[in-house]
């Protein structure tokens, strides 16, 4: 079956297993996270994680994960990338049903950060789907 997957990924213009792959990702966790069927759970801040600082520069280190993931894509050898693929819908798969089933918090600052960027982001992704981090699986 994972072999008939691959093959399928690969029989697809790269640019178009990028886009679909990538819309497919940002669908469900965004879906995920604007609609819970449980009361999602606030997780625990760990000790002293409440004296870290919101640093508004770092944003731009948090948005280099949606270059980086295409460009890896792009780059990635012809062999092995159906594979890539399918394994990469597979975590998202796997997390998805995660955050619908035990849905979870995390405590973020109300108001202002200070920073522009950081205010965008926090708008667009809200503090939910927290654990397992995606960004992290990815």
């Amino acid at each position: 079956m994972l072999d008939n997957l691959e093959k399928r990924i690969n029989a697809v213009p790269r640019v178009v297993t990028i886009l679909v792959t990538h819309l497919v990702f940002y669908g469900l966790y965004v879906a995920t996270s604007r609609h819970q069927f449980f009361v999602p759970r606030m997780l625990p801040l760990l000790p002293h994680e409440g004296s870290i600082p919101c640093i508004g520069w770092t944003s731009y280190v948090y948005l280099s994960l949606f270059l980086e993931i295409p460009f890896a894509m792009l780059l990635m050898p012809k062999e092995g990338f159906g594979r890539a693929v399918g394994t990469g819908l597979g975590i998202v798969v796997f997390h998805v049903a995660i955050f619908v089933l035990f849905p979870t918090v995390y405590p973020r600052p109300t108001g202002s950060s200070g920073h522009a960027l950081v205010d965008i982001i926090w708008t667009a992704d809200r503090p939910t789907n927290a654990f397992p981090s995606l960004h992290v699986a990815m």
